[in-house]
């Protein structure tokens, strides 16, 4: 499924905003609890799109949950160009952001040679994954993040949790076991006709 038709609208959408708060809430109450890195943490924002969850952690009130640095990867190439125009007009009103941007393949090899990261936060985007290649994937993720860095993934649910509970599972497999699934309380159906 592809979203690049929407991309240049995609970070003003009610829905992702709400998403990117829910985030953000989360990364509070991991902060509050002791369980990031102390002096901000280097995160992998995994499905960027246009970086709307990234852009809120970077200019974020909180020291204890702003990112130190931010490497936002996506295999859409429109939704890096919005990303890219929404960061050059950020930055003219607050300077430079420790955000680099770059494409990756459905299996993302190239982000084995940028870890490690205190925070990989794949954004609704873990069940677009194909079977053929999610091992792949979630050992990439696993050997990315460091020792005591947390997996923070935002993924739709049903009542019983079986979409998230699979995924957990998949990914303990690789041998993480620090994982955080934010769940929001609508339905993705609701908000897009697929």
């Amino acid at each position: 499924m592809s979203f690049d038709g929407e991309a240049a609208g995609w970070a003003d959408d009610p829905a992702v905003k709400a998403m990117d708060d829910l985030f953000l809430s989360t990364m509070r109450e991991l902060a509050a609890a002791g369980k990031l890195t102390t002096g901000g943490v280097r995160m992998l924002d995994y499905g960027c799109g246009p970086g709307s969850k990234s852009f809120a952690l970077l200019l974020a009130d909180d020291d204890a949950i702003r990112p130190r640095e931010v490497v936002a990867v996506d295999i859409s190439e429109p939704m890096l160009a919005a990303l890219a125009d929404l960061k050059a007009k950020i930055e003219a009103d607050h300077g430079p952001l420790p955000l680099e941007a770059l494409h990756v393949d459905p299996a993302p090899r190239q982000i084995a040679a940028l870890a490690s990261f205190d925070v990989i936060a794949p954004g609704y985007v873990l069940h677009h994954i194909g079977p053929d290649i999610e091992d792949e994937v979630y050992a990439t993720l696993a050997g990315a993040l460091a020792e005591d860095g947390w997996l923070v993934a935002s993924e739709f649910d049903d009542d019983a949790h079986a979409n998230s509970g699979a995924i957990v599972g998949k990914l303990a497999a690789q041998g993480l076991d620090q994982i955080e699934i934010i769940r929001p309380e609508f339905d993705m159906e609701i908000l897009y006709d697929f």
